[in-house]
């Protein structure tokens, strides 16, 4: 449950932190950085 809210939250949280923690997430979770392309 909580992983689908930070997938549907990810790409306004991503706007909120810096690039490094952004960078750090995206890598741990790669479905994060792929769920930020599909919104784009």
């Amino acid at each position: 449950m909580e992983q689908d809210l930070l997938l549907q939250l990810w790409p306004v949280l991503r706007t909120l932190v810096g690039r490094t923690m952004r960078a750090v997430w995206e890598d741990a979770f790669p479905q994060l950085a792929s769920r930020t392309r599909a919104a784009a």
